[in-house]
């Protein structure tokens, strides 16, 4: 990260400029580092808050509300899924 200094700088300022700019620099430059090693530290110290976090990202992501599971396969499989699938999306 030392040699590269200038797309750092370059990154901080496209952020300025725009939606897209921000998004990248928080994906990948300078901003992720600093959240990484925050993370890093909130992970010794409170890993409780860290898991419960986590635990609200999935149930937003996947949940049974609007959510369309595709599956292939014989009578006897997609009985056997059903439960799998069910525990999966609760």
């Amino acid at each position: 990260m030392r040699c590269m200094g200038h797309r750092i700088a370059g990154a901080r300022m496209n952020a300025m400029l725009n939606t897209a700019g921000w998004i990248s620099e928080q994906m990948g430059g300078a901003s992720y580092l600093e959240y990484l090693r925050a993370l890093e530290e909130k992970l010794d110290q409170d890993w409780a808050g860290v898991s419960s976090s986590l635990e609200e990202i999935r149930r937003s992501l996947i949940s049974r509300n609007g959510c369309l599971v595709n599956m292939t396969a014989d009578g006897r499989t997609l009985a056997d899924s059903k439960k799998h699938v069910s525990k999966f999306l609760d």
